[in-house]
C-alpha cells in the first residue's frame, strides 16, 4: 500500500498546488513533496514481541510527530492504514479539533467489528477501497465513501520478458516465480526461510524448462537481511535473483509465492 501515499499527494497537489504536507514516510513521499518528520522505516516492526521491545522508540516517534503537528497546526490529518500507530494519531488530532480522514480503513468487517466505534469517535471521514466497506461502515455510523482500490490505477508494466531477462541476467526460456516474503525485517526473517525451502524443492524437480526465482527488495528493507538469509540456501545460488521492484517482477512471472499476514483472534462468548 505504500505506493498510494505519493500518488495521493500528487493528486491533491493537482487540485491545489499550494497545499503543504508533512508526516511519516520514505523517499517516495519526500519526492512527492512531503516534509517527513521521520522515516517510516523507523516504524517497520511486526509481531507483539518486536512491538513491545520497540515501545519506547515508537512512543518517542509518536510524540515527535504530535509535537510537529502542534507547531504547524494542520488543517487536516490523513491517516493511512497502520491502525496500531494511526489510532493514536487520529485520537490526538481529534482532541486538537483537527478533522481526520482515514484512508484504507482497518478491516473491521473481518475481525474486531466492535472497534468500529473508534472510527466513529475519532474519524471525520473514512475512505474505503472496497465497495462493500462503504455500506458496512455507514451502517455503523461512520461517514464513509468508496474511492476505489489504489492498485487498480497503477499502469501495467510494459517491459517484455526478453528485456527483463537481459536487465537481470535471467533465462527467458525458464519459468519465473516471484517470491514475496514481506516488506519488514521481522516478516522477512519469519517468512523467507520457508519460502526459500519451497523454492529449493521446486528447483529440485525435473521440470523442463526449469525455474528461476525473483526476489524483489522492498524499499523499507535492508538488503543485508536478505543476503544473510539467502546464504543459508546455497542450492538456490544460481537461480535466485534480487530485483528492485515487485510489480514488474510479478508482471513477467509465471507465478508467485506470497506471504500473507493473518490476524488471529478469538470470538468472545
Amino acid at each position: 500500500m505504500k505506493c498510494m501515499v505519493p500518488k495521493l499527494i500528487e493528486a491533491l497537489h493537482r487540485l491545489d498546488p499550494t497545499l503543504e504536507f508533512f508526516g511519516v514516510g520514505g523517499d517516495r513521499m519526500r519526492a512527492a513533496g512531503c516534509d517527513t518528520v521521520f522515516d517510516s522505516k523507523e516504524l517497520a516492526v511486526v509481531g507483539i514481541t518486536e512491538i513491545l521491545s520497540h515501545l519506547p522508540k515508537i512512543w518517542g516517534l509518536f510524540r515527535k510527530l504530535i509535537a510537529e503537528a502542534d507547531r504547524r497546526k494542520p488543517d487536516l490529518a490523513i491517516v493511512i492504514d497502520a491502525p496500531a500507530f494511526n489510532w493514536r494519531v487520529a485520537r490526538a488530532m481529534h482532541e486538537r479539533g483537527i478533522p481526520v480522514v482515514y484512508y484504507v480503513c482497518p478491516q473491521f468487517w473481518a475481525w474486531r467489528q466492535g472497534r468500529v466505534k473508534l472510527l466513529r469517535k475519532y474519524v471525520t471521514k473514512a475512505l474505503a477501497i472496497f465497495p462493500f466497506e462503504e455500506q458496512f461502515f455507514r451502517e455503523r455510523g461512520v461517514d464513509t465513501t468508496f474511492v476505489g482500490h489504489p492498485l487498480i490505477g497503477l499502469p501495467v508494466p510494459t517491459i517484455t520478458r526478453e528485456d527483463y531477462a537481459q536487465r537481470h541476467q535471467l533465462d527467458p526460456a525458464k519459468l519465473w516465480i516471484t517470491l514475496m516474503p514481506g516488506s519488514r525485517s521481522k516478516e522477512v526473517a519469519m517468512n523467507l526461510p520457508t519460502i526459500l525451502d519451497a523454492a529449493a524443492w521446486l528447483g529440485l524437480q525435473e521440470t523442463d524448462p526449469g525455474y528461476e526465482f525473483l526476489l524483489p527488495i522492498a524499499p523499507m528493507l535492508n538488503p543485508q537481511i536478505l543476503h544473510r538469509i539467502i546464504a543459508t540456501a546455497p542450492a538456490l545460488e544460481a537461480c535466485l535473483h534480487l530485483v528492485p521492484d515487485a510489480l514488474p517482477a510479478l508482471h513477467v512471472s509465471r507465478a508467485a509465492i506470497v506471504a500473507v499476514a493473518r490476524q488471529r483472534w478469538k470470538r468472545r462468548s
